[in-house]
């Protein structure tokens, strides 16, 4: 799409306004099988759902202790002022997963907090995760 060529995140403010890029559960706080990203990855694929395959349907970082999956982002038709309509993608849905750190591996589950898990941003899997909110031709 031509209208975005300086900034896709621009574009997508001046189009959704407020509304969200994504939403995202950190599955390793939930307490029955969907606690495990496999799990979720597993449902969500049974299910139907169009999962981001860009960098694998599973993503890992490097260190192996961030796991991501994420939905297709919904796509929806906009009119521009120009009066051309487009397909333009909307919001979708992360799961992550934070695995616990090496140095508290032997710690009993039910005492792990959030500070002994992996923390932070994984450059490599956000923009795996982003592709499918971009604004392109391909789109």
């Amino acid at each position: 799409m031509k209208r975005c060529r300086e900034s896709d995140f621009a574009a997508w403010v001046l189009i959704h306004g407020y509304m969200m890029n994504h939403l995202a559960f950190s599955v390793h706080r939930l307490k029955h099988q969907f606690s495990d990203i496999k799990c979720i990855k597993e449902y969500l694929e049974e299910k139907g759902f169009e999962l981001n395959n860009d960098g694998g349907i599973l993503k890992v970082s490097q260190d192996g202790l961030l796991l991501q999956v994420s939905s297709i982002s919904e796509k929806i038709a906009f009119e521009f002022a120009d009066g051309v309509t487009e397909t333009i993608p909307a919001s979708y849905i992360e799961f992550t997963q934070r695995l616990v750190l090496p140095e508290f591996k032997d710690l009993p589950h039910n005492q792990i907090k959030e500070f002994h898990r992996r923390d932070g941003f994984d450059l490599g899997n956000a923009k795996n995760i982003l592709e499918s909110a971009r604004f392109t031709s391909d789109v």
